[in-house]
């Protein structure tokens, strides 16, 4: 999963942009655990070397302090998912941009989405019609567009639409 970068973002780009907490995790505590190892050896073989048991005390406080740093890390990535955070930005735009290309849609007032899950996303939308499509035209627009949306965001698994078409003078201005 942290191989499914975009072009020019680096590992620490991908690892804060994952909606997987599986992800997090592994490599958080991966990199701790090496982090702890690399200091506790420096601190042992530092103690040993200029006869100060102090020194494998600090590392020791140190090991704390990477532990103290990955826990404070975990918690701020996760906590967002577990609130119900947004989805990532870019999907956020591309379906802004799926919906005003349909040539029937005037224009998207309203665009929420809640990451439910690493691969399953909320879309609710309000879309304004233009009035003078008619009905049938209208459920084909809908449709269309709910699957387009699908193909090319599978992770986009649940679609409300409030659609906004004869009922111009209803819709919100903002």
């Amino acid at each position: 999963m942290l191989k499914e970068q975009k072009p020019g973002e680096g590992y620490f780009s991908t690892f804060r942009r994952s909606k997987d907490p599986s992800i997090f995790i592994v490599v958080a505590e991966d990199t701790a655990a090496l982090l702890g190892i690399v200091t506790a050896f420096l601190g042992v073989s530092l103690a040993v070397a200029f006869e100060a048991p102090a020194i494998d005390g600090i590392a020791s406080c140190v090991i704390g302090a990477i532990l103290i740093a990955v826990a404070i890390l975990l918690v701020y990535e996760s906590r967002g998912l577990i609130l119900g955070e947004s989805a990532d930005a870019d999907v956020v735009r591309s379906v802004r941009k799926l919906a005003t290309s349909e040539r029937s849609v005037q224009g998207v007032a309203r665009l929420l989405t809640m990451q439910l899950g690493p691969r399953h996303v909320l879309l609710n939308m309000d879309i304004q019609f233009r009035s003078d499509i008619s009905a049938s035209a209208l459920f084909e627009a809908v449709d269309g567009l709910e699957a387009r949306i699908r193909q090319v965001h599978p992770e986009i698994r649940s679609i409300f639409l409030e659609i906004q078409a004869l009922r111009g003078d209803r819709w919100p201005k903002r």
